[in-house]
């Protein structure tokens, strides 16, 4: 894969995807393609150069871009967002695992005994399925812990005023202060999937 180089500018160039100038001693990136002409891109945020469009294999360009939509989602995506990123990458990941198990059996029908590139790809379709299954767990689990909010509403503290004597206002606090404590708790498990999720998404084993 191309590395990124970041340079200052000798001559004036033009950002490849903003048409921005880019004047004489300006900082902008730059990568050269195989057998093509120099990429150059100024160094707004939404004209950065992203290893998806570096690779000229297509297989690796849609798993790289499993990370750079998670990466586009922010540091604390919503636990919905996350659910749907991880449908889409299971798609993804199933489907390029499936093309490199069909690349090894081609290569097989000619030699049986297998080469090194039909083993490289059926080790390629191993670890993306187990990365699949990684993903998926996590989504349900993740998914489990959303469908079981536990209610609770913190504008509802008893009130002492609200009730007629002080065995039923401490009756109230008690079983208020169970369903704050439980909702805590329910925040916490869902932090905790919502993370684990994020990270397995962004763990792309090959």
């Amino acid at each position: 894969m191309t590395n990124i180089t970041k340079q200052k500018a000798r001559k004036e160039w033009k950002c490849d995807r903003c048409g921005k100038t880019i004047a004489i001693g300006d900082e902008y990136n730059s990568y050269r393609p195989a057998f093509r002409t120099p990429v150059i891109r100024c160094m707004a945020h939404t004209c950065r150069i992203r290893q998806s469009q570096m690779t000229s294999s297509d297989k690796m360009q849609r798993l790289l871009e499993i990370g750079e939509e998670l990466e586009d989602m922010g540091r604390n995506p919503g636990p919905e967002d996350l659910i749907a990123a991880a449908e889409d990458a299971v798609g993804t990941v199933e489907e390029v695992s499936q093309e490199y198990e069909e690349g090894a059996d081609n290569i097989e029908q000619y030699f049986t005994s297998g080469t090194d590139a039909s083993q490289e790809m059926r080790s390629n379709a191993e670890e993306l399925e187990s990365w699949q299954s990684e993903i998926e767990g996590h989504r349900d689990t993740l998914q489990s812990a959303i469908d079981d909010e536990p209610e609770f509403d913190s504008d509802d503290e008893p009130e002492e005023t609200d009730f007629d004597t002080d065995d039923a206002y401490a009756t109230a606090v008690t079983e208020w202060e169970a369903q704050k404590t439980a909702h805590e708790r329910w925040q916490k498990e869902l932090d905790d999937a919502t993370n684990e999720l994020q990270d397995a998404l962004g763990s792309m084993p090959i």
